[in-house]
């Protein structure tokens, strides 16, 4: 159930990007914000929704790329285009597991 919840989600999340991306007009600015979970794993920012769960193997299955919401930002057509992040990793409740001690902050 959560991880068809996470799929729906992230999906909803990337679908809009998407779509306001190829809505957007040269003279618009399309601007993505972010608040919320995140973690970086090998040099890849990885972000995702508050029912998430980041184990040490799992972050591409639990989050979502910023370079990949970065790319989708890109595909507008919209000549400004802003993504703020601020991303920070949480203890999981449900297993006890700890913080990475992850945070972020940035504009594009």
């Amino acid at each position: 159930m959560i991880e068809e919840l996470r799929i729906s989600r992230l999906g909803v999340i990337e679908e809009a990007v998407l779509d306001v991306a190829s809505f957007s007009q040269p003279q618009d600015t399309v601007m993505v914000i972010f608040c919320g979970r995140g973690t970086l794993h090998r040099d890849h920012l990885y972000l995702a929704t508050h029912e998430a769960q980041f184990g040490r193997e799992n972050y591409s299955l639990a989050g979502f790329s910023g370079e990949e919401l970065a790319a989708k930002l890109g595909t507008a057509h919209a000549l400004n285009r802003i993504m703020v992040l601020e991303a920070f990793d949480t203890p999981d409740k449900r297993t006890g597991a700890k913080p990475f001690g992850f945070a972020l902050r940035a504009e594009v």
